[in-house]
């Protein structure tokens, strides 16, 4: 349970909503987490929640531009046997 930024409560609740991200001249939709709290109605999102939503944002604009996403590079590169390391020399990236 995080507690509230504004108050210091612990009845905070997470809360997911969808959203429409603006990309390259088209609406793409993505689902936001963010907290609430339920003693000030106070809305924040915490570090982790950032982070989340941020890939989130990140893999709908690969997928967008038909570009592989992570869990499918990933899953290339468990196939291949290849650590990060040597897929990143193989695929390009850091």
């Amino acid at each position: 349970m995080k507690n509230c930024i504004t108050c210091g409560s612990t009845e905070t609740h997470e809360v997911q909503e969808e959203l429409l991200m603006r990309y390259k001249k088209v609406q793409l939709k993505v689902f936001s987490k963010f907290t609430i709290c339920g003693a000030c109605g106070e809305e924040f999102e915490s570090s982790d929640q950032a982070d989340a939503n941020d890939l989130v944002m990140r893999e709908a604009k690969k997928k967008h531009d038909g570009l592989l996403g992570r869990e499918e590079l990933r899953k290339i590169r468990l196939s291949f046997k290849l650590t990060q390391q040597e897929a990143a020399i193989v695929f390009g990236g850091g």
